[in-house]
């Protein structure tokens, strides 16, 4: 499932804490040859914030609920109409 609620891609990971159940399951980032966290000094890090290396982001929804996440890139494959886009960008949601 992807969040489209703002101008930036969420995605729930695969073993997030306290988030919610997805039918079908969670991305599997860790089973992805293509995924990689995306460094500090990438452009698309704003504000930059960096934990061990990566670029990390707390967004605020209503101005109180935090969700972390971790910018990231991976091809996005959909199997509707066999088409794969490589390199998206997105923020990989850690919790809830």
């Amino acid at each position: 499932m992807i969040d489209s609620g703002s101008d930036d891609i969420w995605v729930q990971c695969e073993g997030c804490k306290t988030c919610f159940e997805i039918k079908g399951g969670s991305f599997k980032f860790q089973s992805s040859s293509t995924f990689r966290y995306l460094p500090c000094d990438n452009p698309l890090c704003v504000p930059k914030l960096c934990q061990s290396g990566h670029c990390v982001y707390d967004i605020r929804y209503l101005g109180s609920t935090a969700v972390p996440g971790v910018l990231s890139s991976d091809t996005f494959s959909f199997p509707t109409d066999y088409t794969s886009i490589p390199n998206i960008v997105f923020w990989l949601r850690l919790r809830e």
